[in-house]
């Protein structure tokens, strides 16, 4: 198995991905009690999600289990560094922050437009004037990215998670916007990558550079 890692200009992320298909069952990747947690597993798809995790995990050099909030939020503990975790299609991709962050990845060329409408407003569309064809797609994943980063219950994306701005860095993009939820008013930052055949998008809060 060999993860890769991406420079995302943000000094306290690590992110690491991988393709699945090199994940085996038998490798010794896991700590201790992780092993009774896999054995549990029945899904295919979740058993390899779960080694490709800890593997990405540990080449990052961490030897802490990865526990979970009952939300569903991925966290490590003991280090006190918050983590985010995303799958779609055959990979896996981990990142680990000294802040929150947040983070999704998705197959390029995913047709998403069809349901734009439901998680994009007019402003938001007005972002993009060229209306190629994964605009929508690069949304969509910013705000999956953001959604994982607030991890606040029903958030809407089209409501509640507002892109205000898009901007070339480099070879990354650079998405910034605000959640709004009742009196909650909180900026962030979305940087997105392209690489291979993937969009990958990690979410920040504006103070983490």
């Amino acid at each position: 198995m060999i993860s890769v890692s991406i420079d995302f200009q943000i000094s306290s992320l690590q992110l690491v991905y991988m393709n699945s298909s090199s994940v085996n069952e038998h490798s010794n990747i896991l700590l201790e009690g992780e092993a009774e947690q896999f054995k549990l597993l029945s899904n295919d798809k979740r058993k390899v999600e779960f080694l490709g995790v800890r593997f990405l995990r540990n080449s990052l050099s961490i030897k802490e289990p990865i526990q979970y909030l009952s939300s569903g939020k991925p966290q490590l503990s003991q280090l006190g560094k918050p983590i985010s975790i995303s799958h779609c299609s055959k990979y896996i991709a981990l990142a680990v922050c000294a802040e929150p962050v947040g983070l999704d990845i998705e197959l390029l060329g995913r047709d998403t437009s069809r349901i734009i409408n439901k998680f994009v407003s007019e402003e938001e569309k007005n972002l993009y004037k060229n209306n190629l064809p994964n605009d929508a797609l690069e949304l969509w994943c910013a705000k999956e990215a953001v959604y994982k980063l607030f991890d606040l219950p029903g958030l809407s994306f089209k409501e509640e998670i507002l892109v205000l701005n898009r901007k070339l860095k480099g070879e990354l993009i650079l998405l910034e916007g605000i959640v709004q939820r009742d009196v909650l008013k909180k900026n962030f930052m979305v940087k997105i990558a392209k690489e291979n055949d993937l969009l990958i998008a990690v979410a920040v809060f504006t103070n983490v550079l």
